[in-house]
């Protein structure tokens, strides 16, 4: 039997393909936040914020019925902030994200006007988790592009730091927070690409440490925000962050004073938000339960 052989190049050309991303969507990137050109029921593209900590993907209330999608039933929402709001659900509306398309059984409806006027940008919508269930994510913060893999095409060998993620209602990681004066702690974090700030760590984690009010975290009031409003948090720069091999001198820490909201649980430890991720390209892997950070943008403060 004659042997045939297959040149190095045309190998290398189907590696490539095999990789090549099902969608590769630009976006505007806007207090941190990713905002995508996303088409509803076929029609023009509304900027939905890529948000792994929305449980499903959301609507604005006013912006839903010229979609054609409208609510068949309720729920309660905890977001953020310290008010629970009541939101409709609305059922089997189509999203498009470049070539990809998904349709999702079940879509929130919510009343995104206070986080519009925080925010200072229009929130017409957000895409949640479902997208990185179903595609490996990956976020380039300088090209500005969002590129979706299908799982069994996708592989990865580059220079990028590899974090274990353990998938439940989030996506959370292994990390450790070292406060000035106090020991290293070792905490669990979830990652939420639909906020601005950086580390926020939750109330139950901060009490539990003794780290509100501490003096010589020479803490500063402000405040916090998200869907459900406003909630009370203490500034520090007193604090570092360590992600497998990557040391973050400054992660822009955040201590929760929220009596209620999502950062009043001690589900997980807290949060990295956009004011860290956008430092790196970052690859979320639900797939294969592994997040990437490569350096990629120059780092960014904190906002």
């Amino acid at each position: 039997m004659r042997q045939r052989w297959i040149p190095i190049w045309f190998l290398a050309t189907l590696a490539v393909a095999a990789q090549a991303p099902v969608a590769v969507v630009p976006f505007e990137l806007f207090h941190n936040r990713v905002y995508l050109p996303v088409r509803v029921n076929g029609q023009s593209p509304i900027a939905m914020v890529l948000d792994t900590g929305a449980a499903d993907f959301g609507l604005d209330t006013k912006v839903a019925p010229a979609l054609g999608v409208v609510a068949t039933s309720t729920a309660d929402l905890v977001g953020n902030g310290e008010v629970n709001q009541k939101i409709g659900l609305a059922r089997d509306v189509r999203f498009e994200l470049g070539s990809a398309a998904i349709v999702e059984k079940m879509v929130a409806l919510v009343p995104f006007a206070q986080l519009e006027a925080r925010e200072g940008h229009a929130v017409p919508g957000v895409v949640g988790v479902d997208i990185f269930r179903r595609f490996v994510v990956e976020i380039d913060y300088l090209a500005k592009t969002v590129s979706l893999f299908a799982p069994g095409a996708f592989s990865y060998a580059g220079p990028g730091v590899v974090v274990p993620l353990r998938i439940s209602s989030s996506a959370i990681f292994n990390a450790t927070v070292a406060c000035q004066g106090h020991p290293p702690l070792a905490t669990r974090l979830a990652i939420d690409t639909g906020t601005y700030s950086g580390l926020l760590l939750h109330r139950p984690f901060a009490q539990d440490h003794a780290l509100l009010h501490d003096a010589a975290l020479q803490p500063r009031p402000d405040t916090g925000f998200g869907v459900g409003g406003d909630f009370p948090v203490e500034r520090t720069e007193r604090c570092e962050l360590q992600i497998a091999s990557l040391h973050i001198a400054d992660p822009g820490a955040m201590l929760s004073e929220a009596a209620t909201g999502a950062s009043a649980n001690n589900r997980v430890d807290g949060t990295i938000g956009g004011a860290i991720l956008c430092r790196y390209r970052v690859t979320i892997d639900y797939p294969h339960s592994r997040m990437i950070l490569e350096n990629r943008a120059p780092a960014t403060p904190p906002n």
